[in-house]
């Protein structure tokens, strides 16, 4: 017994709108029809009116509540046997005790995901078919078998009687052998039939896609399909072997699975959990069981019925989304904070440009050449540090913004030389830069923009926090594992206390005085280095210089995506 999705009713119980229109919107993507009540009472009229396949149920409503509702609608014999599945924010025990206590099958968690709620409608949907197949089948057995009791009472009956009316004339005997031959053929035809329900049971069984298993009520497996098969990797044999849940689940995930057995037997309700399977081959991955008992004719438990799905892909899905959605909201702190950082660091330099213009629109005519000079000077400078500003700004919002980047296979030390020579040219004779480097090139592929940028950003600042006469080392080693770019300065220094945060996005230590800088610069060199693949490191005794390592491994060749 099935029913199509197209055909398939489900009644949507909600006070909210938003919730009603998305769980339509969703449910009826996958071809089932809905309609919707926007309170306990309503809804168990038009159930009564037009019972449904399945109730989506809210628990908190005005008036009547969602256990209330589902008490109502589990004591009409019309409704009884209608799966209902409870929405609800509370993510607490027991409220989802007394959801299964009441009659529910299942209990969603808001906010959902109208994917997870579509499948656990589809997974309810299939039990609830499922189950009515079965108690079909029982129910046919049992006529079946009566009219087999029934058969062999006849045919004692016929035999006796045979005997007794031996007497009697050929046409007698002709008529009652006839008779016993078509009591026969509908005992042929019986069985006929029993055996060929039995296939089609077994035929559903195999087409299905869900691996299903059927247990005694200890959780001894006693029959598996063809899916079940599939997914483990093992042979029909071997699937239906009393110890295959130990080969399929670690301690922890069978310990688990046997406390929900237990509870599926002792209140006789429909379970769920998600569980670390073991293939055959070892491999891991995820799987979700649902997991019923089948009740016998005086109503005890006599076996379970479990149907998994792997939900790999879902995990890593769900895994990628949130890594998304922190991605997301570092992006949201990083431009919140560049915000609020602009506003503050832009205001002084441009304290300077006004107050110097206006200085010089209204007393240009009294300056002599130095004092003009000054004030052009003073603007340059404020403009130069708007500058500067911006070209952080735009370095960090472009690290941090996912971008991906070309890769090309260039030789470190060029690189590394080039820079030292560009350096040379800005600096006066107060500063020295020693660059040490290995004889022969290293090579690696990468995105040669994000490390020219790294280094740069590390030289210019040890440049920048270095005394008059300060050296600034930059080293560059190699060996069989990794690539090491070093640049070591004796300036102020870091305070100890300070370290862990000098990388923080706008931290500036609090040993730098007057020096100016917008407190992004090893924030940019840090995510510049994750983008890279490697690690940035920094030593420092205050008073005495700090060193930057960034770490390569040696081997990287990371794949060339389009810029």
């Amino acid at each position: 017994m099935s029913a199509e999705p197209s055909k398939t009713e489900i009644l949507i119980v909600d006070d909210e709108p938003l919730n009603l229109e998305l769980l339509t919107i969703g449910l009826r993507s996958k071809q089932y029809v809905t309609y919707s009540a926007s309170n306990g009472i309503t809804a168990i009229e038009i159930a009564r009116q037009r019972p449904p396949h399945l109730i989506l149920l809210d628990i908190r409503m005005p008036g009547m509540d969602g256990f209330e509702t589902c008490e109502i609608l589990k004591s009409d014999a019309r409704l009884h046997d209608i799966p209902v599945i409870f929405l609800s924010a509370e993510d607490d025990v027991r409220h989802k005790v007394r959801a299964l206590q009441t009659g529910g099958v299942d209990y969603i968690t808001k906010p959902f995901l109208i994917e997870e709620v579509t499948a656990r409608v589809d997974a309810q949907l299939r039990i609830s078919r499922q189950q009515q197949e079965i108690q079909r089948l029982r129910e046919q057995d049992q006529a079946h078998i009566t009219l087999l009791k029934a058969e062999i009472d006849r045919r004692a009956v016929a035999e006796i009687a045979e005997r007794q009316q031996r007497i009697l004339n050929a046409q007698l005997y002709e008529q009652l052998s006839r008779h016993s031959s078509h009591l026969e053929e509908l005992v042929n035809q019986r069985t006929a039939e029993l055996r060929q329900a039995k296939e089609q049971s077994e035929t559903i069984l195999d087409n299905a896609s869900d691996a299903i298993l059927l247990t005694d009520p200890s959780g001894v497996v006693q029959q598996t399909n063809a899916a079940f098969c599939r997914m483990f990797g093992y042979s029909p044999d071997l699937s239906t072997n009393p110890l295959v849940l130990t080969n399929l689940f670690e301690p922890i995930e069978l310990e688990r699975l046997k406390q929900t057995i237990n509870a599926a037997v002792l209140t006789r309700q429909t379970q769920e959990l998600e569980l670390s399977a073991r293939h055959q081959d070892r491999r891991q991955f995820e799987v979700e069981l649902v997991l019923a008992p089948l009740a016998g004719d005086n109503g005890s438990v006599v076996g379970l019925v479990g149907s998994m799905r792997d939900i790999s892909q879902q995990k890593q899905l769900e895994h990628r989304l949130l890594e998304v959605l922190q991605r997301e909201q570092e992006l949201s702190d990083i431009k919140t904070r560049l915000i609020q950082a602009i506003s503050h660091e832009f205001r002084t330099p441009l304290t300077i440009i006004q107050t110097s213009g206006e200085m010089l629109v209204k007393y240009y005519s009294q300056m002599n050449e130095s004092q003009l000079q000054e004030k052009i000077h003073r603007i340059e400078g404020g403009i130069s540090r708007l500058v500067a500003l911006l070209d952080d700004v735009l370095a960090m919002t472009e690290i941090t913004s996912g971008r991906t980047y070309e890769t090309v296979t260039v030789d470190l030390v060029q690189i590394c030389q080039e820079l030292v020579q560009e350096i040379e040219k800005t600096i006066t004779a107060a500063h020295q830069v020693v660059y040490i480097y290995p004889p022969a090139p290293i090579n690696i592929t990468l995105a040669a923009g994000l490390i020219r940028q790294a280094i740069g950003h590390l030289l210019k600042n040890s440049i920048k926090f270095s005394p008059k006469g300060g050296i600034i080392q930059l080293t560059l080693e190699q060996d069989n594992s990794h690539i090491s770019i070093s640049v070591a300065d004796q300036g102020i220094g870091i305070p100890l206390a300070e370290q862990k945060l000098i990388f923080d996005a706008f931290h500036r230590a609090s040993n730098v005085g007057a020096l100016a800088g917008s407190g992004i610069g090893l924030a940019i060199v840090q995510k510049t280095v994750e983008a890279l693949g490697g690690t940035l490191q920094v030593k420092s005794t205050e008073k005495v210089g700090s060193t930057f390592t960034i770490t390569l491994p040696a081997s990287a060749d990371f794949p060339a995506q389009p810029d």
